[in-house]
């Protein structure tokens, strides 16, 4: 997943003032180690920017039963709730009791759903929905992960190495700016 604008932006706006000064001003010309980090923070910044343009095309290339999406659908076919991350599980959705549909289960609602057919059918029976249910939802993760794999989409774990990196770079400049006033 992409990195978040709005810290960037913030952190960048942030750091402009300074870097629109002469160079003199905000570091000294001999000072090699701030001169290095400063080249290390412009690298991070550019493979972080990479990083988020490969997941934005790779994000394109998945099917929309593995993007994120509504939770329910109700008996029009209508699309609604909050978005989540699971896979849709297309014709395999479950039909609650309101008469709507669970597009997209967690594992947690499953084990819930469990719990409110032991009450309303036989040990057997809601034992039986549940393992199938289970196995339909991991079978899905699987898949989602698959394509996920095949079209390269980046983990967001690809960005914390870079994004820690560059957070203790821009710490450290700003602690030159309060330096330097």
């Amino acid at each position: 997943m992409p990195s978040n604008p709005t810290r960037r932006s913030f952190i960048a706006a942030s750091l402009v003032a300074p870097a629109a000064l002469p160079v003199n001003a905000v570091l000294a010309i001999d000072d090699h180690e701030r001169l290095r980090l400063i080249q290390r923070r412009e690298y991070l910044q550019s493979e972080i920017a990479k990083l988020d343009q490969k997941w934005a095309l790779a994000y394109a290339k998945l099917p929309p039963w593995c993007r994120p999406g509504p939770k329910y659908r109700d008996q029009d076919g209508r699309m609604f709730g909050g978005r989540v991350g699971w896979p849709d599980a297309g014709l395999d959705s479950i039909k609650l009791d309101t008469g709507t549909f669970l597009v997209r289960p967690s594992i947690r609602e499953i084990f819930e759903l469990r719990k409110a057919d032991r009450a309303s059918k036989t040990c057997n029976e809601g034992e039986r929905f549940f393992v199938c249910r289970l196995e339909k939802l991991v079978g899905r993760l699987r898949e989602q992960r698959r394509v996920e794999r095949s079209v390269e989409l980046p983990r967001s774990s690809a960005w914390l190495l870079l994004e820690t990196e560059l957070e203790a770079i821009e710490a450290a400049m700003m602690g030159w700016r309060t330096e330097a006033l």
